[in-house]
């Protein structure tokens, strides 16, 4: 167990619960990477990450989609299509509006890729 954190300020954790109607892993993530001044927050729920940008000011957020395109860019998947269609397999949830979103921004950054390995 040398590798768990548990958090210290528990008031700002209950604080988070109570008044920003967020639950209490998500809670606990906020505070804990303010108390261990942390350079990203991993988390995909929509308003537990609006409460840690007004909790953590100059804290960099990432989703389960960045994570894709992350390691996609990384060359570490070959296909973010690919990997959010296992997701929604395995109960992932987006709107349909972001999937397409999502769709278009791969098909985009694929083409200026591409254009930039033929320039070089």
């Amino acid at each position: 167990m040398d590798n768990l954190y548990f958090v210290k300020d528990k008031d700002s954790v209950r604080f988070l619960v109570n008044s920003q109607a967020i639950g209490i892993g998500e809670s606990e993530a906020i505070v804990a990477c303010k108390e261990l001044n942390a350079d990203l927050l991993l988390m995909d729920d929509k308003l537990a990450r609006n409460v840690a940008k007004q909790y953590l000011k100059d804290m960099h957020l990432m989703g389960t989609i960045g994570i894709l395109f992350f390691a996609r860019q990384l060359r570490l998947i070959k296909s973010v299509e690919e990997n959010l269609n296992e997701l929604l397999k395995n109960k992932f949830r987006i709107s349909p509006k972001l999937y397409k979103k999502i769709l278009e921004l791969e098909k985009n950054l694929l083409r200026r890729h591409n254009f930039h390995s033929i320039l070089l």
